[in-house]
């Protein structure tokens, strides 16, 4: 009910781009598996849900989804990236395949680009540039404003050589210089341009535009333990364990602590098998009654185990 699975909850308003903003809201920087969002997510929680909110959202800016190692996705408000994201490390970048370093390169001094020309100034095959996005991607680095794209990223395995050095993770197929080659390429966009990986603009992630200005340490904590309680209304430290991207909950602790004493949140003991130091915002806890005095167990709810409405995963 909090997170408006319950059929109860949901608002019945056939105009439901407000309500898909309310649910990235709710779970804004939660990282769930690509495959789930628009079924097991969005068409859970709302009456009529229309994908082109979404995509509207997106192609507006003011949504940006954002790849993880893990192989799933988290959707982020334009300007608010810096609550959940990490700098770009040395280390990351070194990581990265030579592929990988070139357009990535070229996404930072060309600016946002569609695959085809991406293609046209690197000069790599389609292969090896799909790869090569696909690995940016999956490291956080860069983003797509059609949702499409980025909801069927693949997922490449990149294998390793035992001799082989960093820069030939990836094998490189350049192509002879064609002096036909371009206008090759602008006669077969239109047959291309409905295909996947055509679409949208690739971009750079740690942009000011999308991650914000840099925040110190005890704001992030602060803003990420509101998020926590906005997603689960109660909060413990099994619940912050759900999280992979947020900070050490010692950290998250202290800020629901002076939360609490502020008059802001409630803490005792609301759910049993949680660990004693548990959070409730005050219209959860009533939530939380209300339920429990209801006694509603004929209600049944199908959820994926990935679903964050679901507690025991």
């Amino acid at each position: 009910r909090w997170q408006h699975v319950d059929a109860s909850m949901q608002s019945a308003n056939t105009d439901t781009s407000n309500e898909v903003r309310s649910i990235i809201e709710q779970l804004h920087g939660c990282i769930l598996p690509q495959e789930i969002w628009e079924n097991e997510i969005f068409r859970r929680r709302i009456y009529k849900y229309q994908p082109q909110n979404l995509r509207m959202l997106a192609a507006r800016g003011d949504v940006v989804s954002i790849g993880h190692s893990s192989g799933k996705i988290s959707w982020l408000f334009r300007g608010e990236g810096n609550i959940f994201l990490s700098d770009v490390s040395d280390e990351l970048l070194a990581s990265l395949s030579k592929t990988a370093r070139e357009v990535y390169v070229l996404l930072q001094h060309r600016g946002a680009l569609f695959l085809s020309d991406l293609r046209e100034m690197s000069h790599l095959t389609l292969s090896a540039l799909n790869k090569a996005l696909a690995e940016l991607f999956w490291n956080s680095l860069i983003t797509n404003d059609v949702v499409d794209e980025v909801l069927n990223v693949k997922r490449y395995k990149i294998t390793i050589a035992e001799d082989a050095l960093p820069d030939e993770r990836i094998e490189l197929l350049r192509p002879r210089e064609n002096p036909l080659r371009r206008g090759a390429m602008r006669s077969v966009r239109t047959a291309f341009r409905d295909a996947p990986g055509w679409n949208g603009r690739w971009s750079i992630v740690h942009q000011a535009h999308i991650v914000g200005n840099t925040i110190p340490l005890e704001e992030k904590a602060y803003t990420q333990a509101q998020q926590l309680l906005a997603r689960y209304g109660i909060v413990a430290r099994e619940i912050a364990k759900r999280e992979t991207n947020l900070l050490p909950w010692s950290v998250l602790a202290m800020q629901l602590q002076k939360m609490e004493m502020r008059g802001e949140i409630r803490r005792g003991y609301f759910v049993n098998g949680l660990s004693g130091m548990q959070f409730a915002l005050p219209e959860a806890y009533e939530l939380l009654r209300t339920t429990q005095r209801d006694q509603l167990h004929d209600a049944i709810a199908v959820l994926n185990a990935c679903d964050p409405a679901n507690p025991y995963g």
